[in-house]
């Protein structure tokens, strides 16, 4: 599957997403990955002029939605329901925390403009995120059970739900943690906004060593 569905076959209208979410899902992407699809914040269109906003830096998972402010009938926003680009990370505008909406365009099947800035799509397919988000009945059926993570990560993985959210950057979102499967980082009654996150293997995990009876 190419990173541009080729369903697109004539110019499309300029759509407006909200920028946070795009913002913010630059905190988890890896640019060091020789896996390109990496590289970026993929872009996908969904029913009811909603977007998808994924990034992942291997590790760990940034997923939100977006709001499409377009005005256009549903019937030809649904043409493009199901497509999906992925951004390079150096094509996003830098822009103020205040900015609500970004554009973006489609100028040919190749080359593409967000903001001010021309950019060609990722061109290998973005992960398949729905082997790592779990459904409701496979979470129903783990147990909760305490894990090691990498602290960049949990760091990260903050930050970019609560510049998604418009919170403090001092707010502390709830981790879930399921043993070795992956934890879910969000805030309560919040269902546009995650962070999953791999924990550390047990073998690759810091050693602990209770610190010396002879010092104490």
């Amino acid at each position: 599957m190419n990173a541009v569905n080729e369903k697109f076959t004539t110019k499309l209208e300029t759509l407006s997403l909200e920028y946070a979410p795009i913002k913010a899902a630059l905190n988890c992407i890896n640019t060091k990955d020789p896996r390109t699809q990496l590289h970026g914040v993929n872009v996908k269109f969904l029913p009811n002029y909603q977007a998808r906003i994924c990034s992942t830096n291997g590790s760990m998972l940034f997923i939100a939605v977006s709001e499409i402010n377009l005005d256009i009938s549903q019937s030809d926003y649904d043409f493009w329901v199901g497509t999906e680009i992925t951004i390079p990370e150096h094509s996003i505008p830098k822009l103020a925390n205040k900015t609500k909406y970004i554009e973006i365009e489609e100028l040919t099947g190749d080359q593409w403009r967000i903001g001010n800035n021309l950019f060609s799509p990722l061109t290998m397919p973005f992960p398949d995120v729905s082997k790592v988000i779990p459904s409701q009945n496979e979470l129903d059926q783990r147990t909760p059970m305490p894990a090691q993570f990498n602290y960049d990560y949990l760091m990260l993985g903050r930050k970019a739900l609560n510049e998604c959210l418009g919170l403090k950057r001092t707010d502390n979102p709830f981790l879930e943690q399921f043993g070795d499967n992956v934890a879910i980082m969000h805030y309560p009654r919040v269902k546009h906004a995650q962070v999953l996150i791999m924990p550390q293997r047990k073998e690759r995990a810091v050693d602990f060593e209770v610190f010396p009876r002879s010092y104490i």
